[in-house]
């Protein structure tokens, strides 16, 4: 890849008009990919467990976009009825959804398979596969609705 090309912005507009769920939006990846569909035009959904630190992604993505929607969830902690109530609300309040776009991750270190806990593989595990195919379920029937939706994870 050129150097352009990883520093080219995304067309504005491009995604005028979607409405895109990002998970783990505070985080490094998250931020920066809702920021980029922000600049893209998209309408942003942005998750996490952290409430003071979403909001300050909140505050940048509203500055070069639509103004966006927080959702505080905790994927750890989540069931199956959470992410069917998220996928209401979505509907209900958002109109829809175009794309989910998984960029929450839980690592907490590499450490020999003696010294992790259970209780912490458990938790990576759920975090990072669990959670994001149970979401995904839940929010099928909004993304079968778009012409063009998609579903993207980040690692």
């Amino acid at each position: 890849m050129s150097a352009g090309a990883a520093n080219a912005a995304p067309a504005a507009g491009v995604l005028a008009g979607r409405v895109i769920l990002v998970t783990g939006a505070y985080g490094g990846l998250g931020e920066a990919a809702a920021r980029a569909c922000a600049q893209a035009g998209a309408t942003l959904v942005l998750l996490g467990r952290k409430v003071p630190k979403l909001s300050r992604t909140y505050d940048a993505v509203k500055a070069i976009g639509p103004q966006p929607a927080l959702y505080p969830l905790d994927l750890a902690g989540a069931d199956p009825a959470d992410y069917e109530a998220m996928a209401d609300t979505l509907e209900r309040e958002m109109g829809g959804l175009h794309g989910i776009l998984h960029c929450a991750a839980e690592f907490t270190g590499l450490k020999p398979l003696e010294a992790t806990p259970p209780e912490e593989f458990v938790r990576n595990l759920h975090v990072n596969l669990t959670a994001p195919w149970l979401l995904t379920q839940a929010c099928l029937p909004l993304l079968r609705k778009a012409a063009d939706s998609a579903v993207v994870f980040v690692a």
